[in-house]
């Protein structure tokens, strides 16, 4: 059985990019809307399981529409926005007006600690936390198996990645000291904009 999904976000490519991340696990039927407004439309005509839910949105903010939600058609609501991380204030906000949960939202730039092995040989071959200092980069110029890993990791998580060659640096031989290599990564999210 399948879980009924409403994406809401103003961005069209960022409906596409979470409507495709919950569609690739064959979980979730995804419904999209393009605001607040939009969204409590097709709530009542849908009847969504979950409801993930942008904050910053034109016509009607993330929190206006989860107030509405709430009040209306009461559905779990997770908060998927680069503002829930930046500001705590948001974050408590849209938790005492019942959303369940926040995550940052995939694409832009994050702020991390990791530690990278060669699975085959468990040998570390980087660390942020070796360096003594985490790095900020955005997430669209990194391996794939980063950009597909981190996305719906809430700020202060931790996640281990196992990425296969053709996620991170390619084939043996593909001009990178780790071509050819499946490496894992255990990585923190410090922050996400």
């Amino acid at each position: 059985m399948t879980t009924s999904v409403l994406v809401v976000d103003d961005s069209a490519l960022m409906r596409r990019a979470i409507k495709a991340i919950l569609t690739d696990t064959g979980e979730f039927e995804v419904d999209t809307a393009r605001n607040g407004a939009d969204a409590l439309e097709r709530l009542d005509r849908i009847h969504p399981d979950v409801v993930t839910l942008d904050v910053n949105m034109p016509e009607m903010d993330g929190l206006t529409c989860l107030a509405k939600i709430m009040e209306h058609r009461p559905t779990p609501v997770v908060m998927v926005s680069s503002l829930t991380e930046r500001s705590a204030l948001v974050t408590l906000e849209a938790l005492e007006l019942g959303a369940v949960d926040y995550v940052a939202k995939p694409g832009g730039t994050v702020r991390v600690h990791y530690l990278g092995v060669d699975f085959a040989t468990g040998e570390e071959f980087d660390s942020s936390w070796g360096r003594g200092e985490s790095i900020e980069f955005p997430l669209r110029g990194l391996i794939k198996g980063w950009q597909d890993g981190i996305p719906g990791m809430k700020v202060g998580g931790r996640r281990q990645l196992t990425i296969p060659p053709e996620l991170a640096y390619g084939p043996k031989g593909g001009g990178h000291r780790l071509s050819g290599q499946t490496l894992i990564f255990v990585i923190d999210l410090l922050d996400a904009r």
